[in-house]
């Protein structure tokens, strides 16, 4: 298979399976790619202008090894500086241990939530490199079937409020 040229801008579009699809953009040449934390069952559905545009990118990391994989497809590049990709922010997973769900999310400060309730039920997790196409395909379909990762589950949780006074 031809190596696709790496660019910062690239827009992928991951292909999870058949007809299940998300998109994902470069953003250095690290290999870190914001990345839409829901999926897309029929892309020519949706204009590609108004998914990058919205607020629901977050950060994800994959390697760049993956990146040349059939199931990433760079489909256009763009302007980073045009979209609303924050390239500032911590990325990481949200676990809710009731449900047992994972989700990629940044964690802007303004955003924090403070209720007790949230902080018992969420756990906060780093986000990890991969470095195999095995280990993405069966974490975007755990995602999609909404079921826990035994990926992330080796990871160690952190407490996001550690920091914060919960007292009153």
């Amino acid at each position: 298979m031809k190596r696709q040229r790496r660019k910062i801008g690239n827009v992928l579009e991951i292909k999870v399976k058949d007809g299940l699809y998300s998109y994902g953009i470069e953003i250095n040449d690290e290999g870190d790619v914001a990345f839409f934390d829901y999926f897309i069952d029929s892309p020519e559905k949706y204009k590609l202008d108004d998914l990058l545009k919205s607020p629901l990118i977050y950060k994800f990391c994959i390697s760049r090894f993956l990146i040349t994989k059939s199931y990433f497809k760079i489909v256009e590049n763009i302007n980073v500086e045009d979209y609303n990709v924050d390239t500032t922010l911590k990325p990481c997973y949200i676990y809710d241990t009731l449900s047992g769900k994972y989700r990629i999310y940044n964690w802007p400060d303004k955003d924090i939530p403070t209720t007790k309730e949230y902080i018992i039920e969420h756990r906060l997790a780093p986000l990890m490199v991969f470095d195999g196409e095995e280990q993405v395909q069966e974490l975007l379909l755990d995602f999609y079937e909404k079921k826990p990762s035994l990926i992330l589950q080796t990871e160690p949780w952190i407490d996001p409020y550690s920091d914060f006074n919960l007292k009153g």
